[in-house]
């Protein structure tokens, strides 16, 4: 099994790189797979270690460990390489033309699940949202014929009658409550 040096994008992002050494070539598929194709850069093959340290079941579990934490990434490395009695890829066999091919389409995967917005687009709807915003906070006056005046914030004048005629009651009631104490 050939051990290799590379560079790995975390998710493909060339800001976020981390060196990587002594890699197998099936952990390199493997990081592929999880990175996307074009995250596996700078491979430098360093050789192949003496008597071959390695098993492929050894390496199959080392990269479960690994790589498959999670329920749904616990199958990657049989969809990979296929059930346990089939052995891994010892070596790098790869045209670039065909990784720059499968990287391309890997990207236009990955840009076809965004939506490019115009400004113009983008004020529309910032504007309907405020729209919205302000139509929630300033209630229709036919709606609630008692809410405020939204310019003045002077409330109906039936609203303000029946105001002073509560609080004159309350008023009559604490005088009496008063009287009937003393």
């Amino acid at each position: 099994m050939n051990i290799y040096d590379a560079t790995v994008r975390l998710k493909g992002d060339t800001a976020h790189e981390v060196n990587k050494t002594g890699l197998t070539a099936a952990e390199i598929m493997v990081l592929r797979r999880i990175h996307g194709l074009d995250a596996v850069v700078r491979i430098a093959p360093v050789g192949a270690p003496d008597g071959d340290p390695f098993s492929h079941r050894d390496e199959r579990d080392r990269l479960r460990k690994l790589y498959c934490d999670r329920d749904e990434t616990a199958m990657l490395v049989n969809e990979l390489f296929g059930p346990d009695h089939i052995p891994l890829p010892t070596t790098l066999d790869e045209d670039e033309e065909v990784v720059a091919e499968l990287a391309a389409r890997d990207r236009e995967l990955k840009d076809t699940n965004t939506t490019t917005v115009t400004q113009e687009q983008l004020d529309a709807m910032i504007e309907k949202a405020v729209a919205a915003d302000r139509a929630e906070r300033e209630p229709d006056k036919e709606d609630n014929p008692d809410a405020p005046d939204p310019e003045t914030g002077r409330y109906p004048d039936h609203v303000i009658a029946e105001h002073d005629a509560r609080r004159q009651a309350g008023l009559d009631a604490k005088a009496t409550e008063k009287a009937l104490k003393a």
